[in-house]
């Protein structure tokens, strides 16, 4: 879904400044159809495809393969905010058939037991820093500057914009898959996890 953003000043005189983006909307998720995500709440995750980015170490394609047929691809789609200010947000969608032909190496996995609790989006803030010179402009997040930041601290002003970089998807019995953008553009970085997350994320309910 996209959203109309309104644009602020630049200040790029002093190093290290903060560029400020007045009024910046937040960057979220771009899902063509809720109501199929919503039907995977008790279904069984059969099969995940990983399809990596070439000499990076992540995905930039995640396939998830349900038992009542549904087909659903996870990606990221750039999203400018201002001049050397990009973001990353996912992008879900439900396919008919994996018709992509990747020349590149595929991870696979399969999985027995892993029933869909909830679907929840993955929401951190970003803003961007400058160095010396414009060229040194780099975007920062949330859980790169600070592992503790919440979307409700002191970071969530008017330099900032709240992003859906990723996916965390829930099973009834605790099992957790996470991917989120990594610092890397348009690659995902994925996690199994079978204990609780041990790395503070701010989560938004999808579905479940």
């Amino acid at each position: 879904m996209d959203r109309e953003l309104t644009f602020g000043e630049m200040a790029i005189s002093r190093p290290r400044q903060f560029i400020f983006h007045r009024e910046v909307s937040p960057v979220r998720v771009i899902c063509e159809d809720l109501d199929v995500l919503k039907q995977l709440v008790g279904v069984k995750l059969k099969k995940l495809l990983g399809y990596k980015y070439p000499s990076v170490s992540g995905y930039e394609t995640l396939i998830l393969l349900f038992d009542n047929g549904i087909i659903l691809s996870i990606k990221l789609r750039s999203h400018s905010i201002q001049f050397k200010f990009e973001v990353f947000v996912v992008h879900l969608s439900v396919l008919n058939e994996i018709t992509e032909n990747w020349s590149h190496s595929t991870d696979e996995i399969q999985f027995h037991d892993f029933e869909i609790a909830a679907i929840d989006v993955i929401r951190r803030l970003e803003w961007t820093e400058l160095g010396s010179t414009e060229s040194e402009a780099m975007t920062r997040s949330s859980n790169e500057k600070t592992k503790s930041a919440k979307l409700t601290s002191e970071l969530a002003r008017s330099e900032s914009v709240q992003v859906d970089v990723g996916l965390a998807i829930a099973s009834l019995s605790g099992e957790k898959l996470v991917c989120e953008a990594g610092s890397f553009p348009l690659v995902f970085q994925f996690e199994y996890q079978t204990k609780p997350d041990s790395f503070i994320r701010e989560y938004e309910r999808l579905v479940g």
